[in-house]
């Protein structure tokens, strides 16, 4: 009897060990050696190095780091600020400062750069040097007051602010505070010169000629570098950099000419109409009226050992008008099919889903929206919890990009398989689907945009060997669309 219990316990041992190694084995390229990835190239043919799984894939925009806000002392801040024009004024209208104080009038734009918090702008968040803001009836008699509220995510808010401050104050620096006190940027005014604020509701304030000298202001939605757009490469020893910019003309009277000539940047200079063709939303060469705006993409050919860049604005004389540091660009796909739809900034789940209504765009917003992070078992993230926490492997990406191809009608399938490569075994899993006139395509990290045309699953075996530089694959499933278990056989 003592003998059978012992024998039954020494099974029930092996028998967990056996599943405890086959859950160690069934994750997305891991190795059973000792845990380390195996990164899959993005040439095929070319052999898959191995990386910890604390590492992300190249060419995901999410590890882009975030543009510093324009002449500001903190790059990291989750708000930017644009002063357009600053001056100190005895009057407002029909209304004065109280005895030893004057009002200072600030035109600024704030933009706020999360992606997910509102920035609060109230009469705690917003402070001046030697003085804080007036209370909102004296707003009431400005032309274009910036009144108090949230300004959503990856949004911006313009208008004048008025401040008291003590007369005897020289020198000023604007501060921007969270709703906890902290300070998050600190913008320096410096002097400022003596004005006057007199007209009527909607006209233009009446400031000093320093005081309005910038004619222009920049906001830069997006900016990266990129070897490719399209069917197009830059020189060599060249690299494109394409900024999603606006251009406000601020001037009350004369235009602005945006050509080769007045838009510059670091290591290089704007392209040719040839690559305009290419991309989603250009900024066409032209002129931008007096108080209007322009909108667009603007690619430049760069020397690609350019490490910082900053946007030059010039006027025709070739005298600057404006510079915006950009820092560093990480290097990535263009997303053509995206363009300037606002679902990389969208929060909800379901409208995302809905904009994604094509092969092109759900695989582009998967190489721009989400980072590759190595997470252990066969089981993917469910499509909504893996938009919400933005990283994950090769399942939850292939979980994500079926579930979506499949709710707009595509024939989409996900394929797992099994490999040895240096006597150690990985896993893997791709999305496979059809287009409308029946040709085949599959796709898999680390760019999920670049679709490989395949007839039939074996020829998707096939060729993930070459890419993977393997002989053969051990075995595979196929999964419907949109499953989270992906496990092998």
């Amino acid at each position: 009897m003592g003998k059978n219990i012992f024998s039954l316990y020494r099974v029930l041992i092996v028998t967990s060990a056996l599943v405890i190694l086959f859950l160690a084995c069934s994750g997305c390229t891991e190795n059973m050696g000792g845990g380390a990835m195996d990164k899959i190239t993005t040439d095929p043919g070319q052999t898959p190095e191995v990386m910890t799984s604390s590492a992300t894939e190249p060419g995901s925009q999410e590890n882009e780091p975030s543009l510093p806000a324009s002449n500001t002392t903190t790059s990291s801040a989750p708000v930017s600020i644009t002063v357009h024009s600053a001056f100190k004024t005895m009057k407002i209208k029909d209304t004065n400062p109280i005895s030893g104080n004057i009002f200072i009038v600030i035109n600024t734009t704030i933009e706020n750069l999360d992606e997910k918090i509102p920035y609060i702008v109230n009469e705690t968040t917003v402070d001046i040097t030697g003085g804080g803001p007036i209370t909102r009836k004296v707003y009431g008699r400005l032309s274009n007051p910036f009144y108090w509220g949230s300004i959503p995510p990856k949004s911006s808010k313009t208008g004048e602010m008025v401040f008291g401050v003590k007369a005897t104050t020289e020198q000023f620096t604007l501060t921007l505070r969270d709703d906890q006190g902290k300070t998050i940027l600190t913008k320096p005014l410096g002097s400022l010169p003596l004005g006057t604020y007199d007209q009527s509701p909607g006209s233009d304030s009446t400031t000093p000629e320093s005081a309005s000298a910038q004619t222009l202001n920049v906001t830069i939605h997006s900016a990266q570098k990129t070897t490719k757009i399209q069917d197009t490469h830059p020189l060599p020893g060249n690299i494109y950099v394409v900024i999603n910019m606006t251009i406000e003309n601020l001037a009350l009277s004369e235009p602005f000419v945006a050509n080769e000539n007045t838009i510059d940047i670091t290591g290089g200079g704007p392209m040719t109409q040839k690559i305009y063709d290419r991309v989603a939303n250009p900024l066409y060469w032209g002129t931008i009226p007096p108080k209007s705006s322009k909108t667009g993409e603007i690619v430049f050919g760069v020397k690609e050992s350019t490490n910082q860049f900053t946007l030059t604005l010039l006027d025709e004389k070739k005298q600057v008008l404006l510079s915006k540091p950009i820092g560093t660009l990480s290097t990535g796909p263009y997303l053509p099919s995206l363009g300037n739809t606002g679902l990389l900034s969208a929060t909800n789940f379901t409208s995302v889903i809905e904009g994604l209504d094509t092969p092109e765009k759900v695989t582009e917003y998967a190489d721009a929206r989400f980072t590759f992070t190595y997470h252990d078992g066969c089981i993917s993230y469910p499509p909504e919890e893996f938009f919400r926490v933005q990283e994950g492997d090769c399942k939850d990406y292939a979980t994500f990009l079926s579930y979506v191809l499949a709710h707009h009608g595509y024939d989409t399938q996900i394929v797992a398989f099994k490999y040895f490569k240096d006597d150690k075994r990985y896993g893997h899993v791709v999305t496979l689907f059809k287009e409308n006139d029946g040709s085949m395509y599959y796709v898999t990290t680390p760019v999920v945009s670049m679709m490989r045309a395949v007839t039939s699953i074996d020829d998707l075996l096939k060729k993930e060997c070459s890419r993977l530089g393997i002989p053969t694959i051990a075995n595979y499933t196929i999964v419907p669309a949109g499953s989270v278990d992906t496990c092998v056989l």
